[in-house]
């Protein structure tokens, strides 16, 4: 069974499910660009909850941030998390903002859900901005979206998931 839910603005949140217990494969889609794993061995319900609790608890309204490409986004969380690191310098708002603040715009990271994809979250006025890098693949994309549309498709997903499993 499959599961999907979209928006006008091209996000794509795809669950397959392999049973009635809700483990299955995510996928993430960015204007057909598509994220995620190869897998069924997640528990869908769980990785949701915690994107839709991550979305509710975090502060992302970082301006200087906002306008950063996708490569950009990517250097500063190598530097920030790699063996390499680069010491922020006033000079530099962008980097310090995102050393400041690296637990609230770095989403998501690791193994997972979507796997080895590096997922930014990015709120200024009202849009957000959705990034996406698989370090596996070496694909990248981001979105723009109206602010609120993310944790919206989030919760959609997650109470689809609740009512098909339970």
């Amino acid at each position: 069974m499959e599961i999907e839910i979209s928006n006008e603005s091209g996000l794509v949140l795809k669950s397959q499910l392999l049973d009635e217990k809700c483990n299955g494969m995510a996928t993430l889609m960015l204007n057909e660009a598509s994220f995620g794993n190869q897998e069924f061995d997640y528990d869908l319900t769980l990785f949701y909850g915690q994107l839709l609790e991550g979305v509710r608890s975090g502060c992302f309204a970082v301006d200087c941030l906002f306008d950063i490409s996708h490569s950009t986004f990517e250097y500063f969380f190598d530097k920030t998390y790699g063996e390499e690191s680069l010491e922020p310098t006033e000079s530099n708002e962008q980097l310090v903002e995102f050393f400041r603040l690296k637990d609230d715009v770095v989403f998501t990271y690791g193994d997972y859900g979507l796997d080895e994809c590096l997922v930014g979250f990015l709120q200024k006025g009202d849009l957000e901005k959705l990034i996406v890098i698989d370090h596996e693949s070496g694909s990248s994309g981001s979105i723009v979206m109206p602010r609120g549309s993310f944790e919206k498709a989030i919760g959609k997903m997650y109470d689809k998931l609740q009512l098909t499993c339970s």
